[in-house]
Order: C-alpha cells, then sequence, then structure tokens
C-alpha cells in the first residue's frame, strides 16, 4: 500500500514539474514568436545578464555578442560594481571575469553566495579565464561558480553555454 502512494506521489510531482516545464517553454515561445515578427530570432531573448570583466575591450565585445543574442545585458567594470548591479537588476545569470584588480571573481562570488537574497545565492554564474587546470576549477566551484569557460571563446559558444545553463536549471 505504501507504495503504491509513493508511486501516485511521484507521478504527481511528475506531472506538476512537467506542467511547469511547458508554462516556460510556452512563455519563451512566446518570446520568440514576439522576436520573429519584430525581425529579430534570438537564443537569448529576454535574458538577463550581469557581465563583469576590467577589460572595457573584452566587456564590450561580451556585451556585443550577449545583447545580439538577445539577452538583456549589463556590463560593469569591477567586482563591487557587479554586486551593486545584482542589488538593482533582477539577474538570470552572472558572468564573470576571475582576474581582476581588487575584488577578484573568486571574492565576488563568495560575497554573492553569502548574500541574504535566495536569488542571489542560486544565481547560475559563469566564470570566464585564462587560466584552467582542475585545482584552478576547483577553486572555482568552491566559490559558487557553476561552470567555467576559457578566454578567448566563440562567440557561439558563450551563447551556447548561456543557454544550456539556464535550461538546465528549469524545474
Amino acid at each position: 500500500m505504501h507504495e503504491l502512494r509513493s508511486v501516485a506521489s511521484l507521478e504527481k510531482r511528475r506531472s506538476l514539474v512537467s506542467d511547469r516545464l511547458s508554462d516556460v517553454c510556452a512563455y519563451r515561445l512566446e518570446a520568440v514568436k514576439e522576436a520573429a515578427r519584430l525581425g529579430k530570432v534570438t537564443l537569448l531573448a529576454g535574458v538577463r545578464i550581469v557581465v563583469v570583466d576590467d577589460d572595457v575591450q573584452v566587456l564590450g565585445v561580451l556585451q556585443a555578442i550577449l545583447s545580439r543574442a538577445g539577452a538583456l545585458v549589463t556590463a560593469v567594470d569591477s567586482a563591487a560594481n557587479a554586486f551593486a548591479a545584482l542589488g538593482e537588476v533582477d539577474a538570470d545569470i552572472l558572468i564573470s571575469d576571475i582576474v581582476m584588480p581588487g575584488d577578484d571573481g573568486y571574492a565576488l562570488m563568495r560575497r554573492i553566495r553569502a548574500a541574504s537574497g535566495r536569488k542571489q545565492r542560486s544565481l547560475p554564474a559563469i566564470a570566464l579565464t585564462g587560466y584552467v587546470d582542475d585545482a584552478a576549477w576547483e577553486k572555482m566551484n568552491a566559490a559558487g561558480f557553476t561552470v567555467y569557460l576559457r578566454k578567448p571563446m566563440l562567440p557561439a559558444e558563450l551563447v551556447r553555454r548561456v543557454a544550456e545553463l539556464l535550461t538546465s536549471r528549469l524545474p
């Protein structure tokens, strides 16, 4: 009897998750249809991204790539400015350089993960770095980064990783 209730409960939860996923997909589909109607079909339509890099040229390139893919990008040049932006923007994802003067990407992530807001504590985050080995990834992961991308990266790779990260977190 207990097994039957557990199976029924599991089926009910699966049904709820499936319904929620359908709602999210329908919302995204409507956004894509609206973009297509306006002549602008984009993969990241309406996704709010905070990007931080101390190199203004890199920051400009990242902003252009993500904006072209439909994202709403807030670009900042320091960890302190990124933390402030996250207090003002309801970001869906953070993309951060690791090596920056002052507070680096690690310090930024530790501060975000320690923040009182639940959304900030669970915000998906991509680390951008030119230095990747097992020890570096362990340090990024321990700080709270979800994934990393090695610089330089192809524009399509950046957009694809952002989209994958967001879709992998759907309920």
